[in-house]
């Protein structure tokens, strides 16, 4: 007994539909959406300091950091970029300065 065959062509539009539904279903989910913020907040290079700490309390923990080892240079450019991201470009300079007085011309510090 001969079995009915379903033409390629269907086929072919069922498995395209299929792997479409799949992929859309998989974006509108809540775990796509979840993996993409924190792909995007990692590729912030200030995202350190977005966490979900208060700005008092990372600042907190960087000045401890630096008095804990005053000549840390990469603690202090570290103190520069919060106190950028904070807006407060007096303090930035001034820590920035001080890395650079503990590291020398440093380029990784630019």
């Amino acid at each position: 007994m001969k079995q009915p065959q379903i033409p390629v062509k269907m086929l072919t539009t069922l498995t395209i539909l299929m792997v479409f539904l799949c992929v859309g279903s998989y974006l509108l989910s809540p775990k796509w959406q979840a993996v993409r913020a924190e792909y995007q907040r990692q590729r912030d290079p200030l995202h350190q300091f977005a966490s979900q700490q208060t700005p008092e309390a990372q600042l907190q923990a960087l000045q401890d950091k630096i008095r804990a080892n005053p000549q840390n240079s990469e603690q202090w450019a570290l103190l520069g970029e919060y106190y950028l991201w904070q807006n407060d470009y007096s303090n930035s300079l001034l820590a920035y300065r001080q890395a650079l007085q503990l590291r020398g011309e440093n380029a990784e510090l630019y």
